[in-house]
């Protein structure tokens, strides 16, 4: 079973592949991908103690995937501190379902003032509001696909010039999942979620779009 609490991302691909491993682990070259740093420097974060690893009986190295996560926490927040309070980032919520907004709600402190969450109950709403407020992160409840012209709209996104790099998530439950939205998916560059959201995951993966940024910003001062 895929380990839900990675947020390993290959930024420098495209199409934002995401990197999974099993068992709450991976190699030296997944673990750089997810970091975006050379494989050596990966290593050196192991050697002072940064990334928990061990080796296997052949030699290869292994590192924890949780504290790759703690890392870029780590990482999110001194860069946070020195770039002041402003959002940075920018998350639509289309869901009417309570407990995800509750969960969001507690599991927002992770990412403190640099994410501002924005919830919406209705799906026309949120496309009509997009344009004017360029979010980077559409987080969509697939139940609200069903109203008229939903999935329509839902591949109008990736035809706007303005939101081609946009991240949309779509929370599905496995009824929800149809051949439609998978096909969907694919040809759309739509990652769908399975309910109940891994908010795990979800803090983890918008870490890693926060680190990316991060990046960006120092690489063109």
């Amino acid at each position: 079973m895929e380990v839900a609490s990675v947020l390993a991302m290959d930024f420098k691909e495209k199409n934002m592949k995401q990197v999974y491993v099993e068992d709450g682990y991976c190699g030296s070259t997944k673990a750089a991908k997810a970091l975006m740093v050379s494989i050596g420097t990966v290593h050196k974060l192991v050697e002072r103690g940064e990334l928990v690893a061990w080796r296997t009986e052949g030699g290869h190295r292994r590192i924890d995937v949780q504290s790759l996560r703690k890392y870029l926490m780590r990482r999110g927040r001194l860069l946070a501190t020195a770039n002041g309070d402003a959002p940075q980032l920018l998350m639509f919520v289309v869901t009417k379902d309570e407990h995800t907004k509750i969960q969001l709600k507690l599991n927002s402190k992770e990412w403190g003032t640099r994410v501002k969450t924005v919830l919406h109950q209705d799906l026309i709403q949120a496309m009509l509001a997009l344009n004017d407020a360029n979010p980077q992160v559409v987080l969509l409840d697939a139940r609200l696909l069903g109203s008229v012209g939903g999935f329509e709209a839902l591949k109008s996104l990736r035809g706007h010039a303005g939101l081609r790099n946009l991240s949309i998530l779509v929370m599905c439950s496995a009824d929800e999942r149809t051949v439609e939205l998978s096909a969907l998916a694919l040809t759309h560059k739509i990652q769908l979620l399975d309910k109940p959201l891994d908010m795990g995951w979800l803090v983890g993966y918008v870490n890693a779009l926060l680190f990316n940024r991060d990046l960006m910003v120092t690489n063109t001062a």
